[in-house]
């Protein structure tokens, strides 16, 4: 447990970052829904296929012109983020309500910052 919490707390001073956790994306050719290990970073949203953040699928810019909102899907709990200066939009869902709530949350103090 306290190694858990000392790991946090390195990742969250030392490699910046602040938020990260499994989501499922809905990918952009096929529109398959996929699991993503996501690293939230003060300008940046990284995905990777795995916890071990070995291989990189894609960057996702964090930045003024950017935005996240809910998006209304029967016993889902999906959100969204549009880059702003690309207008690409990317659909994501968290496994409950409350981590919907902590991704959106955090994803906008990073936009604010």
């Amino acid at each position: 447990m306290v190694d858990e919490a000392l790991e946090e707390i390195v990742d969250h001073i030392v490699n910046g970052i602040v938020k990260q956790g499994y989501l499922v994306k809905k990918g952009k050719k096929m529109k398959s829904m996929k699991e993503r290990w996501f690293v939230l970073k003060p300008t940046n949203l990284t995905y990777f296929t795995n916890q071990t953040c070995s291989e990189q699928k894609g960057v996702i810019t964090i930045n003024k012109s950017s935005s996240v909102e809910s998006v209304v899907a029967k016993g889902k709990y999906r959100f969204q983020v549009k880059c702003g200066e690309s207008g690409t939009h990317y659909e994501m869902e968290a496994k409950d309500q409350k981590s919907r709530q902590e991704w959106i949350a955090c994803i906008q103090a990073s936009i604010g910052n």
